[in-house]
């Protein structure tokens, strides 16, 4: 995708909310608004706004989210 991510564990590595907003942003460019995201998440509840950010702008463009939130990821909850 021509991102500088590197995603070894994917509950873990997404706990942030980064990664899923910078492959929303490249498959929608400007779907994300980067003043609102916490680049540096120093607390679960930073990483929290992140992730329901998150799932806010993958339900925008139409991404199917169904029996996951924002704190299963912040937390690193694996769902099926």
């Amino acid at each position: 995708l021509g991102l500088d991510l590197q995603i070894t564990d994917l509950c873990e590595d997404c706990r942030t909310g980064l990664p899923l907003l910078k492959v929303m942003d490249h498959l929608q460019p400007g779907c994300v608004n980067w003043r609102r995201v916490h680049s540096q998440p120093r607390s679960f509840f930073e990483r929290l706004e992140n992730t329901n950010y998150a799932i806010e702008i993958a339900n925008r463009i139409g991404l199917k989210v169904i029996g996951i939130d924002g704190a299963d990821i912040a937390n690193g909850q694996p769902k099926l």
